[in-house]
């Protein structure tokens, strides 16, 4: 049983102080008690006591405003939130962590701002972020770590600024951020980090600023930084570390060079193609503090990338800017050019080099439907040209 003060708000007894439910029983006695309170004046915290379970939030279907935080974690017999579907604002932080089965979070569909940190993280059966569409705003922290389950961000379309940091952490099936279009403004740091099936950061084509740090470290999968086109103002470090399969750094060639206070590009042991303009002018002038190594050759040191910079070298090798060869791309096999290249072969590529397969290209396609999923280079080529693409498989 529930005990506590209560206030009369909006004409109906509510809970005075914070409610705190740890059972599945209480959350049935709150509605009992409480049939019709819709404002919660202090925070909610929906965490399971030892040997309880709480299976489902339908005593707190009344509830539309709550002015401390939300906090629902370790929940093991919690699938989804059905029962907050009529909640429209929290006054301070959103976390959901740590809860086992749960498999979505569509009922948080009536938030539109949060006022503190919006926290999503440890909970291994989340597949989708559906639910958070009206979203908008949230003024602290914007943090999704280790979520094992999750695949895409679908779900966050309308956000359009963070306040500070925005971390996406060690979600190991993550492999689209597709679902951030409209966000425009991170204003602290962004750390991308460790979402080992992640291939590109198409998603953030819309971003155009970050306040602090950008941080891309420990990504196995990624191979580009597509995506990043509209980014033009940071304030700090500019960090690339340990992304195993990253071939080129286009993508932030828009960055305003004086806006990145000190640059780290390391250990990215395909990396090849560094000399993007911001990178090149960032590197031109002596005073800038910079540490580049353990990258592929054209990316090894400052003096390589200034001289591929001076040379007009490949800041990476595979598309005339602002024109794609193939299309569609991400494919699930079949694949058109764009313009007609006349008896013409394809060759597609692994990201170790390796040729994957070969065959003539008919009719203006090319077909890779038997290759695994992934990134491959596609080239075509005749006796007078060639053109390659960075290609995803799906």
């Amino acid at each position: 049983m529930i005990l506590c003060n209560c206030t009369h708000t909006f004409g109906q007894p509510c809970p005075s102080n914070d409610l705190l439910l740890s059972s599945q029983s209480e959350v049935e006695a709150f509605a009992t008690q409480y049939p019709l309170c819709s404002l919660i004046s202090g925070s909610v915290s929906i965490k399971s006591a030892p040997g309880e379970s709480i299976s489902n939030l339908n005593g707190l279907s009344h509830i539309t405003a709550i002015e401390g935080g939300l906090n629902i974690s370790s929940n093991a017999g919690l699938r989804n939130l059905k029962g907050l579907g009529n909640l429209v604002s929290v006054g301070t932080s959103v976390r959901i962590s740590d809860n086992q089965t749960l498999h979505n979070i569509e009922d948080l569909h009536g938030l539109t701002r949060v006022y503190g940190d919006l926290s999503i993280t440890g909970n291994t059966t989340l597949t989708q972020l559906q639910g958070l569409e009206n979203l908008r705003f949230v003024k602290e922290h914007l943090i999704i770590r280790d979520n094992s389950s999750l695949i895409h961000l679908l779900g966050l379309s309308s956000l359009d600024s963070v306040g500070r940091d925005f971390l996406l952490q060690d979600n190991r099936s993550l492999s689209s951020i597709e679902g951030l279009e409209n966000l425009r403004a991170i204003h602290a740091h962004v750390v991308i980090d460790g979402n080992d099936r992640l291939i590109t950061l198409k998603g953030l084509n819309g971003l155009r600023a970050i306040g602090g740090n950008l941080q891309i470290v420990n990504n196995d999968n990624l191979v580009s930084l597509l995506g990043l086109e509209s980014l033009r103002e940071m304030g700090g470090l500019l960090q690339v570390y340990n992304n195993l399969s990253l071939r080129s750094l286009q993508g932030i060639d828009s960055l305003r060079q004086d806006g990145i206070l000190d640059l780290a590009i390391l250990s990215s042991i395909n990396l090849a193609g560094c000399s993007v303009e911001s990178i090149c002018a960032y590197l031109r002038d002596p005073a800038h503090q910079a540490s580049i190594r353990l990258n592929a050759l054209g990316c090894g040191s400052r003096a390589e990338i200034l001289e591929a910079c001076s040379s007009g070298g490949p800041s990476s090798q595979p598309t005339v800017r602002g024109k794609s060869i193939f299309y569609p791309n991400p494919t699930s096999g079949l694949l058109f050019l764009r313009d007609p290249i006349a008896d013409a072969t394809f060759v597609a590529t692994d990201m170790f080099g390796r040729k994957m397969s070969v065959g003539p290209v008919i009719d203006d396609q090319i077909d890779i439907t038997p290759l695994s999923i992934g990134p491959y280079l596609i080239a075509v080529y005749n006796e007078e040209e060639v053109r390659k693409e960075l290609v995803i498989k799906i």
